[in-house]
């Protein structure tokens, strides 16, 4: 009986301490899991504002990329439209500049004209000597000839053809100033730049300065008759960047017109001699 008891005690216990250990068990239990649970609750919730955090720094820096690009963009077309504003600017001042070389053109020409018929006053015969010391008898068509280059070059100022053609204008002036200094004047090498310039402004003939200076270095170089090559040789150069037409092409035009003509009379005289054979054959049969 004493063993039962110990053993009771011991090994298998009264059921009421049975329950108590199972209660406490449970609430050992109980009290894990809540403690899970409420942790992980606190975990997901910190981890949702988290996330809810990272979203609004988005948005927020996506609204500020948009503020920044639109600001940009308004700072663009700002540019853009006072560079346009500044291009239209220039060109009406360009355009209104060239209209006034015009107007100065024309009446520089015509002042030119007028000196050099010795209707002017005291200016006009300062002009006059100028025009007859640099041109000689060339200044006679100065006034002109300034017109008409000063014209064609303005309006034509953007054109490179307009310019080359221009080229050959001056350089037949120039070149006609060479060549009325040779003919009228005929070379000197014993004359300086200085007599050149006097004499067209005193006597009014010759080339004046530009004609007396070009053939004095052709004739110094080449001698009288090789200037009149070169200014011949410049003559054509000169019209044919003023007509932009080759002359070795109107050469070649010419040329096959000549053989277009031998070849037909060749078969003419051919045809003739065929029908007088044919004709004698008939009459001899």
């Amino acid at each position: 009986m004493a063993d039962k008891k110990n053993r009771g005690r011991t090994g298998g216990g009264s059921p009421s301490a049975v329950r108590r250990k199972s209660e406490t068990g449970t609430g050992r239990k109980t009290g894990k899991g809540g403690s899970t649970r409420a942790s992980g609750s606190a975990t997901v919730r910190g981890a949702s504002g988290k996330k809810g955090t990272g979203a609004g720094r988005n948005a927020a820096s996506a609204r500020t990329g948009s503020v920044r690009k639109t600001a940009a963009q308004a700072r663009r077309h700002t540019d853009a439209g006072s560079a346009v504003t500044i291009v239209k600017k220039e060109y009406i001042d360009y355009s209104l500049a060239w209209e006034i070389a015009t107007w100065v053109v024309i009446a520089l020409s015509a002042i030119l004209f007028i000196s050099t018929l010795g209707l002017d006053g005291k200016l006009g015969r300062i002009f006059e000597a100028v025009s007859f010391g640099l041109f000689g008898v060339m200044a006679y068509i100065f006034p002109f000839a300034l017109f008409l280059i000063s014209s064609f070059f303005i309006s034509n100022h953007t054109s490179r053809l307009g310019k080359i053609k221009t080229f050959g204008w001056i350089l037949l002036f120039v070149t006609l100033c060479g060549l009325m200094q040779l003919i009228l004047v005929g070379y000197n090498n014993d004359y300086i730049l200085r007599e050149f310039y006097e004499a067209g402004a005193l006597y009014r003939t010759g080339g004046g300065l530009v004609g007396g200076a070009l053939t004095l270095s052709f004739g110094s170089g080449v001698g009288v008759v090789g200037t009149y090559i070169v200014y011949v040789m410049m003559l054509i150069i000169s019209l044919i960047l003023i007509t932009q037409k080759s002359l070795f092409s109107g050469m070649k035009r010419g040329s096959s017109a000549i053989a277009r003509s031998a070849r037909n009379g060749k078969n003419r005289s051919l045809e003739a001699f065929r029908q007088f054979w044919k004709a004698r054959e008939s009459a001899f049969s």
